[in-house]
């Protein structure tokens, strides 16, 4: 089957690993077997040389246990790494999610190997990373000239294997879903529908549907995200908000920080 996507042209492969060996894998994802068959996978495609693309989702569950995920990612030799924090929708409604302290964590130790990894690291689902990334930067300012981001779509690369970009990509703003029937939402994670490609322009679902643009708005955000000097690149979860309080504006529960508000009010004035 890998010979055959790699002779379609197929470019790169992506696999789902969520577990650092076969009981934990498995036991997420209820398949008996699905750890050693994403390993065969993973093998066939280095032989063939078919860039290899792991996708990680990050929860309650093994927060704690990076450190073995993060080698066997390494191992397999990727060129891109996409770690999911989870959104309680769907099937994930069942599962908790990472709390603030072990989104922090976790954002340290994707921070460090970020700057020595030989691939690129995605961030999906937990905006506040630009914060943390920026902390780390030592950036005052919560609106750079530019700032280190890890979203594909962006225009250079650093040398830390990081993105480039001045605004932070999110639901609705920067990014929009369409699902197997063509329905248009802001996000897949976010079951808000906006239209569908049957009888809708998909640009102009998103340049002029009211929850896209509501969401492009900064000061439609309430709580903390609405007091935070991070707002514009960040803005928080809206896909994690919708799923916990039925409010997409509702401030990001995940996120540990408090805003400044000395800075905020200036930046919100100016």
């Amino acid at each position: 089957m890998t010979a055959s996507l790699r002779a379609a042209g197929l470019d790169q492969m992506a696999l789902s690993l969520d577990g650092w060996d076969e009981p934990s894998h498995d036991g997420f994802r209820r398949v008996d077997g699905s750890f050693a068959r994403t390993m065969a996978a993973a093998a066939w495609a280095r032989e063939l040389g078919l860039p290899l693309q792991i996708d990680t989702v990050f929860g309650a569950w093994n927060a704690g246990r990076f450190p073995e995920l993060a080698a066997l990612v390494e191992s397999l030799g990727v060129v891109f790494w996409e770690v999911f924090f989870l959104v309680p929708t769907g099937r994930g409604a069942e599962l908790d999610g990472c709390t603030a302290e072990q989104c922090e964590r976790l954002f340290a130790d994707l921070y460090e190997m970020s700057r020595r990894a030989p691939f690129i690291i995605k961030i999906t689902e937990a905006p506040h990373y630009r914060r943390f990334v920026q902390q780390q930067a030592g950036h005052s300012d919560a609106r750079p000239p530019a700032m280190r981001d890890v979203h594909r779509h962006a225009a250079a690369t650093t040398d830390a294997g990081l993105r480039v970009t001045r605004q932070g990509v999110n639901s609705g703003k920067g990014f929009c879903f369409v699902d197997h029937v063509g329905d248009i939402y802001p996000s897949g994670f976010l079951p808000m529908l906006a239209g569908n490609v049957r009888r809708d322009a998909i640009a102009d679902t998103y340049r002029t549907a009211p929850i896209f643009v509501a969401l492009r708005d900064p000061d439609r955000l309430k709580g903390r995200c609405g007091a935070c000097e991070y707002r514009e690149i960040c803005g928080g979860s809206r896909s994690r908000a919708f799923a916990l309080t039925g409010d997409p504006f509702a401030e990001d529960g995940s996120c540990g920080y408090v805003p400044d508000t000395d800075v905020t009010a200036s930046t919100v004035s100016h």
